[in-house]
Order: structure tokens, then sequence, then C-alpha cells
């Protein structure tokens, strides 16, 4: 998804607000994607915000142990292609 790959080069700038944001949004459309959530766990340590680190590390470690997380990322893909193919041009 653009918007994570968006977030992960504002954290190379380092621009942790503006990676926060992006990563953010992309968490929000794709909530069961345990790499995006690791992402924002390491914008959120760039910005100094440990608390929320440490949640999203957490999630996303148990989203990504988990055996159903290589199929939920497809239906999470497939449905987003769903939603931008009806949306009008």
């Amino acid at each position: 998804m653009l918007l994570s790959t968006l977030g992960q080069a504002y954290l190379r700038l380092p621009d942790a607000p503006r990676a926060i944001s992006n990563l953010s949004k992309a968490v929000a459309l794709d909530p069961k994607n345990g790499s995006y959530h690791y992402q924002l766990s390491r914008a959120y340590l760039k910005a100094g915000l440990q608390s929320k680190a440490d949640a999203e590390t957490k999630l996303a470690r148990t989203l990504l142990d988990s055996p159903a997380q290589g199929n939920m990322e497809a239906v999470s893909r497939d449905e987003n292609a769903e939603t931008i193919t009806e949306q009008p041009h």
C-alpha cells in the first residue's frame, strides 16, 4: 500500500510526525496487517512515544505470529481493490 511506503520513507528522512500520519492511515485501512503496525511502532519510537510504540509492537507480533495472517492480508487487499474499482474516476 502506498501509505505504508510513504510512511517508511518519512521514517528514513526522519520525519516521525508525517510517518505516523501515513502509517496510521495505512493501519486504519488494513488493521490486520502486522507489518503496518510494526512500521507504526518504529515511527512512534522515533517520536519518543514509547507507550504507543510498545502497544503497536505487541499488536504487530500477535498479528504476524497468527497462522491466518497471510490469508487476512490477501482478503484486505482484495476488499481494497473492489472499493477502489467501484469508485468513479
